[in-house]
């Protein structure tokens, strides 16, 4: 008997792995000492406005070009079907500053292409994941927790994946900060 596999809803993640530059936390530290979190996903921890990418800020700008390179160069093609769209823009950059007992909650980011996160500071003294939850809803019905994939994380990795995948931070255990920068990338166009 011959079986034929046919994937026909896959959802994929994509990851790098990027040098740390050392400025990030001077310029996250500047903006946390003069502005208030914001809440959103974060239960406890620091929150940024979502505008960083439209402050002129060196290194927060950098990180949009690189962010748009990698789409623009290794995944847009998984996605178009129609010849030179591209992304031309980061809709939003924030970043999350997570403490001990700090953790996000689920959430998705709607009315984005791609979402991303990158990894600047993790603690060393736990294993620190970016969670997952299955996209189909009624493999969940029975068990909430069943669907779940958790992606380990390391300092300098960037992961980029659809805005409507379901995803939380579990908490830090840890006297550690865990520092990352996320971003949402607007739908490729001509």
């Amino acid at each position: 008997m011959q079986i034929y596999r046919e994937p026909i809803f896959p959802t994929t993640l994509y990851s790098f792995n990027l040098p740390v530059d050392k400025v990030f936390l001077q310029d996250i530290e500047d903006i946390k000492n003069k502005e208030d979190s914001v809440d959103r996903s974060n239960k406890g921890g620091y929150h940024s406005p979502s505008d960083l990418n439209n402050r002129n800020i060196e290194s927060f700008d950098n990180l949009s070009n690189i962010i748009l390179d990698i789409a623009n160069n290794n995944i847009i093609n998984d996605f178009v079907l129609t010849a030179n769209q591209e992304c031309k823009k980061v809709l939003e950059m924030w970043f999350i500053i997570n403490n001990k007992n700090d953790f996000n909650t689920i959430h998705t980011h709607a009315r984005s292409w791609l979402s991303g996160a990158y990894y600047i500071k993790l603690p060393k003294k736990q294993k620190n994941f970016l969670v997952f939850e299955d996209p189909q809803p009624t493999r969940n019905f029975e068990n909430l927790h069943y669907n779940n994939y958790g992606k380990e994380v390391f300092e300098g990795m960037l992961i980029l994946f659809p805005g409507w995948l379901a995803h939380k931070v579990p908490i830090n255990t840890t006297e550690e900060e865990r520092i990352v920068i996320s971003f949402n990338l607007d739908y490729p166009t001509f």
